[in-house]
Formats: C-alpha cells, sequence, structure tokens
C-alpha cells in the first residue's frame, strides 16, 4: 500500500507549491523519462561513467594502477594523506573505493605501481620516498633506504619525492623511481635504492618507462628532455631529436610529462608533451609529432596509454581538454568524450584485455570507459552521487544515477530512493507516480523504478543531474541517503530480501544540518 505524503517531506520534492498540493502526476513526467532509458553498451554509445563511490570529491586524482591478474581490482592516488586522500582501493572495477592508508606515514602520495607477478605487492611513490605494501594495500611500510635526506634551508626542508614508479616486468623486485633528485633503483624489491644519474643533465624525472622485450633500456623525461639508458639506469644519453623543449625567463621547465612503450613493437616510443603526442620508431633517437590536424585547448597531453591487445589504439589525456583516441598508431585521432566534460586528467589506465579504459582526473573522479564486457568490472555497476555532502538554506541539491550491466543471466528490479532522517521513512521515486513512499519496516512498501529488467544484453544508462532541489529551510533536517539498489526479479514480492537475492547497491550520503 502506498504511504501518505507526509507534508514536511513532500515539499522538499516540490519547490514552490503547497505542502499538500504535490502532484505526483508531474513529477512522473519529470523523472520518469530521464531514468533507466536502457540503451546498448558499446564503444560507440555507452559514454563515461563516473564511478567515483567512497572518494572524496577534494582528493585530486593523479596516478591509476590496475591488477593484471584481477583487472577489477584498481588502485587510485590522491596527493595528500589522509582520511581524505591517500591511497584508494577498488574491487570491483571502479564501483566504490576505499582509502587504504593504514601505515602510509608521508605527507604525499603521487605514483602508484603493481608487482605484474605478485599483484597483492603494491608501491606508492611519496613524499620521502616508496612505500611498500604486501597485502594488496591493507598496510603499508617504508621503503626508503638509500633515498638522500631532505634538502633543508634555515626556513624550511625539500624531501625526495617519487612522481613516477616503474616495474620491471621480466624481474618484478627491480624497481625504478623517478624523483625531484633523479632516478632510483631497487634490485631486492624496494628494500634498498641507488641512484643512477650519470647523463642526466637534470634530474627532475617526471616519466619513466621500461622496454618490456628488453627491461634493461628505459627511458626517462627531465626538463633537460627525455633520455634513454640501455644498463639499467646505470648510464643515460639524450634521446630527444625532435621533441619540444620549454622555457619560462629563459629557464627549463618540463614539456614531456609521459612516456609509453608500444609492448609488441618496442622500438615505438609516445611521448606526451605540452604540444601534444609525439612518436619515436628507433627507440626514442628520432620524435616526430603525431597529433596532426588536431587543436584543442588546453596545457598539452597529461597521459598516453596503449590498448595492450591492440597496440596500434592510443588514448591521450590532455589538460581541459577530455581525451582523444587513434586507432591507427597515432596518424589519425578523434574526441574520446562522450559523457566525460571538460576535466583535467592526470591519468589513463587500459585494463589488459582493452576491454575498459579509466581516467583519473581532479575533484575526485575516476572515470570508467567500457568498451566491450569485460572482467575489469562486476556484472552489475550501479552508481549514484550528489554535488554537495552537506547543504544549507538556499543551497540546490543535484543528484546523478546510473547503471552499467556488463551481461548475465536473469532479470534484476531496480530501487532508486531516499532514506530520510528519521532513519525509517524512504521516498522513491518510481516508473509509474513519480515519488512512492515506504519504509524500512515494510519491506513490501518499496516501490521499483523498474521491473523485470533483463540482463542478458549489455546496456549502460547514465541521468546526470536528473533531479534539482533547492533548501527552504523547512525541510526534515540530519542525515539523508541517496541509494540505488539492484535485486533479482520479483526478490520482494514475499515482503523479504536475503543477501543472495541483492544483485549491487549503490549509496551516497548527504546532510541538512
Amino acid at each position: 500500500m502506498r504511504r501518505r505524503i507526509e507534508p514536511a517531506v513532500c515539499s522538499m520534492f516540490m519547490p514552490g507549491r503547497p505542502r499538500c498540493a504535490c502532484s505526483l502526476r508531474m513529477l512522473q513526467r519529470l523523472v520518469a523519462p530521464l531514468l533507466l532509458a536502457m540503451v546498448p553498451l558499446s564503444h560507440a554509445d555507452a559514454g563515461w561513467n563516473k564511478w567515483t563511490s567512497g572518494i572524496t570529491r577534494s582528493a585530486d586524482m593523479v596516478a591509476l594502477a590496475i591488477d593484471p591478474a584481477m583487472p577489477a581490482t584498481i588502485y587510485a592516488v590522491s596527493g595528500l594523506v589522509g582520511d581524505l586522500g591517500g591511497v584508494f582501493k577498488s574491487i570491483d572495477g571502479g564501483a566504490h573505493w576505499s582509502v587504504s592508508n593504514t601505515g602510509l606515514t608521508a605527507a604525499f602520495v603521487s605514483a602508484v605501481a603493481v608487482d605484474p607477478q605478485t599483484p597483492t605487492t603494491v608501491y606508492a611513490g611519496a613524499s620521502g620516498g616508496v612505500f611498500k605494501s604486501t597485502d594488496g594495500g591493507a598496510h603499508w611500510s617504508a621503503s626508503n633506504a638509500g633515498f638522500p635526506p631532505p634538502l633543508c634551508t634555515d626556513t624550511s626542508c625539500t624531501p625526495s619525492t617519487v612522481s613516477v614508479l616503474v616495474v620491471d616486468p621480466q624481474t618484478p623486485a627491480t624497481v625504478y623511481a623517478g624523483t625531484n633528485v633523479g632516478v632510483f633503483k631497487s634490485t631486492d624489491g624496494g628494500s634498498f635504492w641507488s641512484g643512477g644519474n650519470t647523463g642526466l643533465t637534470d634530474l627532475v624525472v617526471t616519466a619513466l618507462a621500461v622496454d618490456p622485450e628488453t627491461p634493461a633500456t628505459l627511458y626517462a623525461a627531465t626538463s633537460a628532455g627525455v633520455f634513454k639508458s640501455v644498463d639499467g639506469g646505470a648510464r643515460w644519453t639524450d634521446s630527444d631529436t625532435g621533441l619540444p623543449h620549454c622555457f619560462i625567463n629563459f629557464v627549463p621547465v618540463n614539456c614531456v610529462s609521459s612516456l609509453t612503450v608500444d609492448p609488441h613493437t618496442p622500438a615505438t616510443v609516445y611521448a606526451g608533451t605540452v604540444s601534444g603526442v609525439f612518436k619515436s620508431t628507433d627507440g626514442g633517437a628520432h620524435w616526430s609529432f603525431s597529433m596532426t590536424g588536431i587543436e584543442f585547448v588546453g596545457a598539452g597531453v597529461s597521459a598516453v596509454a596503449i590498448d595492450q591487445q591492440a597496440p596500434a589504439t592510443l588514448y591521450a589525456a590532455t589538460v581541459g581538454a577530455g581525451i582523444f583516441r587513434s586507432t591507427d598508431g597515432g596518424q589519425s585521432w578523434a574526441a574520446f568524450n562522450a559523457g566525460l566534460g571538460a576535466f583535467v586528467i592526470n591519468a589513463l589506465q587500459v585494463s589488459p584485455s582493452g576491454a575498459c579504459l579509466h581516467a583519473a582526473s581532479q575533484n575526485g573522479r575516476v572515470f570508467d570507459f567500457v568498451i566491450q564486457p569485460d572482467p575489469c568490472a562486476p556484472p552489475i555497476n550501479p552508481l549514484v552521487s550528489v554535488n554537495e555532502r552537506t547543504f544549507s538554506v538556499g543551497q540546490t541539491l543535484v543528484f546523478t544515477a546510473g547503471l552499467m550491466n556488463l551481461g548475465g543471466p536473469g532479470a534484476a528490479d531496480i530501487y532508486l530512493g531516499i532514506l530520510m532522517p528519521d532513519g525509517n521513512t524512504i521516498a522513491f521515486f518510481t516508473s509509474t507516480a513519480g515519488i512512492a513512499f515506504g519504509n524500512i519496516a515494510d519491506l513490501a512498501s518499496l516501490r521499483p523504478v523498474a521491473t523485470g529488467a533483463s540482463l542478458a544484453a549489455p546496456f549502460v544508462t547514465t541521468a546526470p543531474n536528473f533531479f534539482s532541489y533547492q533548501w527552504k529551510g523547512d525541510e526534515p533536517r540530519g542525515d539523508y541517503l541517496f541509494f540505488l539498489l539492484v535485486v533479482q526479479a520479483d526478490a520482494l514480492a514475499d515482503g523479504t530480501l536475503s543477501d543472495d537475492e541483492v544483485l549491487a547497491v549503490a549509496v551516497e550520503a548527504f546532510s541538512f544540518p
């Protein structure tokens, strides 16, 4: 039985109308067309989805790493370490994240890398050096022996800071760290590090890459250009003919922010620069511009990622202009931004199968593009988000919801609602009456937004900013919970719900104190 619409709650959903004159049919016309317009999932129309539940919006995501054995496990780092930042981990392809900082005592973390042969071993590059975890990020310990002490003046100290980490894919006990004081190397899994900077004319390293077939061959980017080593970092030589050089007040500054080696043809190397993507086909001896015909507004290319299964497919992340894709080794590019927006993208990672592309951006966002169904994510991924955590009178609340299904057996009922501050009343968005009310104590009162949705065919649906409301001051005060619940079809027909009948759930808390 549909619950009575409580006046105080009613006014929240119909601003500007008398409390007891809420028209549910009006809400139906506003909400129903926006929710769950299910379309086939494909790279042409799926678009980017922001799977960031558990990541604070104040965190700027700066690096990503994927577990090669279990690609649904992803690590992201966000700069300042604390309750709201540091290392984040997802075990469901990016749908949900949790902070993973236990033992991480650094003030700042800026890089992350996974051991390709023992993926529970993870390295985090931080201020002061490197931290290591052997249990998938659950616990961290300092792994800094050999890094120089902070450089101090009368007024401040500057620690050595690791900006990039790479693991030797053939001998993963060998790890390289690019820092603000040069390149450091460990051959014992991070227990001890030694500098290898002979030939580097600048020590502020912003990018590192290793040749996967001949791991003693490395590339490093500094303010002085790109350098190459063929002896595991012992000696370096210039390797930047054709690359741009940048200066501010006649002082050289870094132009190259990323280096990527083709895993099938390692003589082919890509550099992301302030001018775009450059390509070398002779192991870095010569470079040529590889984004002819593309004009974008921003501060250049921040990251380049290669599809390991189809290395002619490249993705280039830009600073302020989204992402571009090439399917012909960089000869031509096209914008790859459906649903992404004009965010600053700091990092890209392609899943080992090439089916999922993950992008880390500013303001606590990790975006996911599913190119084809793949175990890089669980079968069903729900998303809910609100624009703020805490609201005051006059501010506007905005809801976004989404659902990604990668294909599977059966059918589902889908519930989208808000748990009110009394901890019992739930306001449901529905497909037949706009808004209905139920309560936790009576599961039969729950009202779905969709019933019997087939899970056989992959689909994705997003409803960005589908509902907005300006707080007046007479709404219920306290904590709210916005949720999307996916259960097996007819699971609630008997008024009960078991754990194995719940297929997926996403929640987002907000408050009106």
